[in-house]
């Protein structure tokens, strides 16, 4: 189950990939094939799999969607060239994670799972751990990228990350 909303008086998030934002979405699935057709024809989303440097990944892009960053960020599309990123990532909004029995057993539903930028990953960590939250993945280095897998008091599961550039 997913929503959808239309902009009214809200019209979404004024501030992304900032620490303590909203930085991305990944959907877990067993049909990653099913799903890029799917977003494609639902949202216009197109599919792009890319190496990162720690193995392929596929990343849902939403043409124009950097255009937003760029107007707060002038420098951003050099930036992420000149760091090895692939083109069209600053129009990045989610990844497919594919759902492997290694991973996510049987009784695991496809779902969408959301990351946090973060100043400190380790921190949050530490934070999150006091404030009565817990540990699915302790912090972990991905390429330039250091994260870590999070549940609230709620059970609710989350990612937060921070982007380390070399």
């Amino acid at each position: 189950m997913f929503s959808v909303w239309e902009a009214n008086q809200h019209i979404g998030a004024q501030l992304v990939n900032e620490p303590n934002t909203w930085n991305w979405s990944d959907l877990n699935t067993r049909d990653p094939e099913g799903c890029k057709a799917f977003y494609g024809a639902v949202f216009g989303w197109e599919a792009d799999t890319v190496d990162l440097g720690f193995g392929q990944a596929t990343m849902f892009r939403r043409p124009g969607y950097g255009h937003i960053l760029d107007l707060k960020d002038l420098d951003l599309r050099r930036r992420q060239a000149a760091a090895g990123w692939p083109p069209g990532f600053e129009d990045t909004i989610g990844w497919i994670r594919p759902m492997t029995a290694d991973q996510f057993p049987d009784a695991v539903a496809p779902n969408w799972s959301v990351t946090f930028a973060v100043d400190d990953t380790d921190a949050m960590v530490q934070l999150a751990t006091e404030l009565g939250g817990a540990v699915q993945m302790p912090a972990m280095d991905f390429g330039e990228v250091r994260m870590a897998a999070l549940r609230d008091t709620q059970g609710a599961g989350f990612l937060v990350s921070r982007y380390q550039p070399g």
